[in-house]
């Protein structure tokens, strides 16, 4: 029975039961109303959580944890192997809200709520990134979601920390949310930039406004690519938006053939998001497909959000679907029937 002390206040802690859910890095456990992680190469993480835990900073104003930070560390025989940390009762991954799972658990989310769940992403981000803590791998599942579109990102071993005790890299990244040159770098781990975090934050926006789509996810031009079409990582390094009138892959080829992907039949349309939404989506994922630096920073989206969240209107019909008020009729009421 692997026994821990915890620090810093020297209490014991046995635990014998199996994991609740084990990551590719770590076994997660539920003891006394807070999360216990063991990670299973703690040495790759023992320094970063000591210093993690010592400048974990507490946001002004918040009523509810924004981050899951350590706050208390897992010894055993001198060295660190895990740590305690707030545990998010009664909530859903951002990835669990796309799938029947949120009419159960959440039965009275409408649209806004999912505006509102971007927003509170998009705060939260933007403040670990005033800190200089770059969440790298911000992904569908490390992001928790109450039932007020409140959010908690857990998985902070993996913040990417620059301090006067060392640098600590991100240890791993989630493909389907990392910008291009992640996905080709054969670095690992490596150094990210506010950049690479502006882009995983575009793609979890755009997920939440457009109901779970993902941005890259389109139908591919046949004879560009056959029938062996590149998968969502591939897509992302090849920028097939398909959102835009020419694509990256366009202007490197000078094509002028039909686009290169188009958006999928049946999915949400793009001008349920309002017009300065849609173009700050192609800012990130078109202008900044080559150039890191014109990604729209994660403190702009929370203008840009908190203006559509007010342009939001209740349908005449029925009172639970809130649309973009400039939209001829409400997209919801076909869905329903």
């Amino acid at each position: 029975m692997p026994t821990y002390i915890l620090y810093p206040s020297g209490k014991k802690l046995c635990i014998d039961e199996p994991p609740q859910d084990s990551g590719g890095e770590s076994d997660f456990h539920v003891r006394d109303g807070r999360a216990i992680l063991i990670i299973r190469e703690p040495k790759a993480y023992a320094r970063k959580l000591v210093v993690l835990r010592r400048i974990a900073p507490t946001p002004l104003g918040w009523t509810r944890p924004a981050v899951a930070f350590p706050d208390q560390l897992l010894s055993m025989n001198g060295e660190v192997k895990g740590f305690t940390s707030y545990y998010c009762r009664n909530t859903l991954s951002l990835e669990e809200l796309f799938t029947p799972l949120r009419s159960r658990l959440f039965p009275k989310w409408n649209y806004r709520e999912f505006v509102r769940a971007a927003l509170n992403l998009a705060k939260v981000v933007t403040w670990l990134v005033q800190k200089d803590i770059l969440p790298v791998d911000l992904s569908a599942t490390n992001v928790r979601v109450c039932s007020d579109a409140w959010v908690t990102l857990i998985d902070a071993a993996s913040f990417q920390l620059r301090t006067s005790e060392g640098a600590f890299p991100c240890n791993a990244i989630t493909p389907d949310v990392a910008p291009p040159e992640a996905l080709v770098s054969a670095r690992t781990p490596r150094f990210a930039d506010a950049s690479h975090v502006s882009f995983s934050l575009a793609v979890l926006i755009f997920r939440c406004l457009l109901l779970g789509t993902h941005p890259f996810d389109g139908v591919l031009n046949k004879q560009l690519f056959g029938a062996f079409p590149p998968d969502i990582c591939g897509r992302i390094s090849m920028g097939l938006y398909p959102h835009a009138s020419r694509s990256p892959i366009h202007r490197l080829l000078n094509l002028r053939s039909a686009p290169a992907s188009q958006p999928l039949p049946g999915a949400i349309p793009m001008d349920t998001v309002s017009d300065a939404i849609r173009k700050t989506f192609t800012r990130t994922f078109v202008n900044g497909h080559k150039n890191p630096q014109q990604r729209t920073p994660p403190h702009e989206w929370i203008t840009l959000l908190s203006e559509f969240e007010r342009e939001l209107i209740s349908c005449r019909n029925d009172t639970r679907h809130m649309f973009y008020r400039k939209l001829r009729h409400c997209p919801w009421c076909p869905q329903a029937k």
